[in-house]
């Protein structure tokens, strides 16, 4: 009887409800709303760096040839989120037909007369961030399901996700990037690659890859998990065509671009003094993890701090949890262990370039998700994740009215801070430093003190 009664809670836990529809419609309003209302976008008036790229493939999205310089190529390869704004957009933007082809190159967007065309396409974008993130979000609650999550940790998981600086608050700030989408590809991918459905991981991917080409890393771990299961031949054809058919749209979006496009390294000062030649077509990418790397070793022995300290900036509360019960977390860890490839490419990039280890966060939320589940009940269970999300709160600065958003831009890339703005970077240490006594100091008085009779043996 008590067998049944465990197994009929792990199905009613993967099933996803009318209730969990709507905890993910108040959380994406609620915090949705709250970054727009605290969080003044530095796109305000002109979008900047990547972003005037992004708008004018989001003006001329129906017109390429209007674009009237080349694109790096890197950028232009990423469709599928000015697509969206576009088409948000396209009413308005048909409108004003004249005022979009007299703004044809990155200097144009920067002129006062775009102002008003930059508004459209800011708010296109906002509009596309926020459905994005919905999705994020019903996605995150169907993996959370998947592992058999209460409706305490589906809840839970949600706000904690939504609390990292890197998931929506710096997309209302910088609106137009390919981020957001990128994150719900990711998403809908881990989800479908958990399940061994190929067709809802393919059609992720090659999404995503038209958001973000860091997608591509996910293609060796899903034929690691597919390849773990029943080997048949039609397991081995499958696994070959997933393998194929994302590096081949890769390719394809390289060699015939979209809009007018060429092989440059954006974001790179004296991208000259590099070699072009060090892998072809890929040069680009290379050039710029070259560069990364050297500018962080610039700095010093800086450098190792700070890429240690990166995951517990992005992750915050989860990633001091996750330490705190890292021999849990390895053991849970090793029943994903098909993760192992992507989390060893992106952390390739991701440790240079800060911004790109917060691509990880899918492990994060599973792992996180059943090593709680495994440690903890009854109000053992509330004290942990209302302490780890006051963590969140404190360490993300959260609660924070920003009234000058660039100065907190850039703690999510300490490469940068670490060169323009010594004394943010100098900060965001002492802030991880602080945290992390606060954090361990917290769980042990949590497990020790407060659970010392209600905390319980690992759940099978």
């Amino acid at each position: 009887m008590c067998a049944d009664k465990n197994l009929q809670k792990g199905l009613d836990n993967s099933s996803v409800n009318k209730r969990d529809i709507l905890i993910v419609l108040l959380v994406a309003i609620g915090f949705f709303t709250y970054f727009i209302l605290t969080t003044e976008s530095d796109y305000r008036y002109f979008p900047r760096g990547d972003a005037r790229v992004y708008t004018l493939m989001t003006l001329h999205f129906d017109d390429p040839g209007a674009v009237g310089e080349k694109l790096p190529l890197m950028y232009s390869q990423r469709l599928f989120p000015p697509m969206v704004g576009f088409l948000l957009a396209r009413t308005e933007l048909r409108a004003r037909q004249n005022e979009v082809k007299a703004i044809a190159t990155k200097d144009d967007t920067q002129e006062i007369e775009a102002i008003p065309l930059n508004r459209v396409v800011l708010t296109s974008w906002l509009v596309s961030n926020f459905i994005a993130y919905l999705l994020q979000l019903f996605f995150l609650v169907l993996i959370v399901a998947y592992l058999n999550g209460s409706v305490a940790v589906r809840f839970f998981m949600l706000v904690i996700y939504s609390m990292w600086f890197l998931s929506a608050r710096l997309y209302v700030n910088w609106a137009q990037m390919p981020d957001p989408w990128a994150f719900t590809f990711l998403l809908s991918a881990a989800y479908f690659m958990m399940k061994r459905r190929s067709a809802g991981f393919l059609i992720s991917i090659l999404l995503g890859i038209m958001s973000k080409e860091l997608l591509l890393f996910l293609v060796p771990a899903y034929v690691w998990r597919l390849l773990s299961g029943e080997r048949t031949r039609s397991t081995y054809v499958t696994a070959f065509v997933v393998s194929l058919l994302p590096a081949a749209l890769f390719i394809i979006l390289r060699a015939y671009p979209y809009f007018p496009s060429e092989i440059s390294t954006p974001n790179v000062p004296n991208a000259t003094d590099y070699s072009t030649r060090l892998v072809g077509r890929l040069s680009d990418y290379m050039v710029l993890l070259t560069y990364h790397y050297k500018s962080r070793l610039i700095i010093g022995p800086r450098y190792l701090l700070d890429t240690l300290i990166i995951p517990f900036g992005v992750f915050s509360g989860l990633s001091f949890f996750l330490a705190w019960h890292v021999r849990d977390t390895w053991r849970v860890f090793k029943r994903h262990l098909y993760w192992t490839p992507y989390l060893v490419l992106t952390a390739l990039v991701g440790l240079n370039v800060d911004r790109y280890i917060f691509y990880i966060f899918p492990v994060v939320i599973i792992v996180s998700t059943e090593v709680l589940e495994r440690n903890y009940r009854g109000k053992g269970f509330y004290y942990v994740m209302l302490f780890i999300a006051a963590l969140t709160a404190f360490t993300q600065d959260i609660f924070a009215f920003v009234s000058e958003a660039s100065g907190v831009s850039l703690k999510h890339q300490l490469e940068i801070a670490g060169i323009l703005r010594p004394e943010l970077a100098r900060d965001f240490r002492i802030l991880m430093g602080v945290g992390a006594i606060v954090a361990f100091t917290g769980f042990f008085v949590i497990n020790r003190v407060l659970l010392a009779r209600q905390r319980v043996a690992p759940r099978t």
